[in-house]
């Protein structure tokens, strides 16, 4: 019996050794699977915040570009009336105009629909009426295509009105047979709070 204990201790011994191997194995597998999982999802986080921080420099790029363009084009900032009129004067100088006339009333604040006031910029308005005598109806197309192509910031033609100049409609050979009597609204936009525009003031000139 005693030669055969030993041998027995032995292999119980060898066994439990055993038995502590696969579960130590066990348990440093779960330990790094773990880990592992641990840094996967911290990689994750990282790089979500990563893409997100380019997007937003993607964005706040887009926007200043497209802010600068509305600054540079006289949309953000006090308002031109003078680059404003300046524009007029040399559409008009193109067309066959005997004589203009434009009258700008006072800058003012407007608000579009369903805007509540006290944002951080104000969006202001400048009425402007023109008056011009034309030898045909296709003058007026012809001078608001001219206005369009010419760099003047954002403006709305409110309405146009076409009329003898003669209250007849007779047709005259090389003078001006119509009328026109056109509206624009001129918008700016401002930090809240800001001054109002220059007061109003008209002017005419031949063309």
């Amino acid at each position: 019996m005693a030669l055969l204990a030993r041998p027995l201790r032995d292999a119980l011994g060898a066994l439990f050794l055993a038995v502590g191997m696969v579960v130590g194995g066990g348990y440093y597998r779960a330990d790094k699977s773990a880990a592992l999982e641990l840094a996967r999802t911290g990689f994750e986080a990282l790089n979500g915040e990563y893409r997100a921080v380019l997007r937003a420099q993607r964005i706040f790029r887009d926007e200043y570009n497209a802010y600068q363009a509305l600054e540079a084009g006289g949309f953000i900032g006090p308002e031109d009336r003078l680059h404003w009129v300046e524009g007029l004067r040399d559409s008009v100088r193109k067309l066959e105009v005997s004589s203009a006339h434009y009258h700008i009333d006072e800058n003012r604040p407007t608000f579009l629909a369903g805007e509540q006031p006290g944002g951080a910029f104000q969006l202001y308005v400048s009425p402007m009426g023109i008056t011009l005598d034309l030898l045909h109806e296709g003058g007026l197309f012809d001078f608001l295509t001219l206005l369009a192509r010419q760099d003047l910031g954002v403006y709305q033609v409110r309405q146009c009105v076409l009329t003898p100049v003669d209250g007849e409609g007779e047709l005259k050979a090389r003078q001006p047979n119509v009328r026109a009597r056109c509206e624009f609204w001129w918008y700016t936009l401002r930090p809240g709070g800001g001054q109002g525009g220059a007061a109003g003031d008209d002017e005419e000139w031949a063309g």
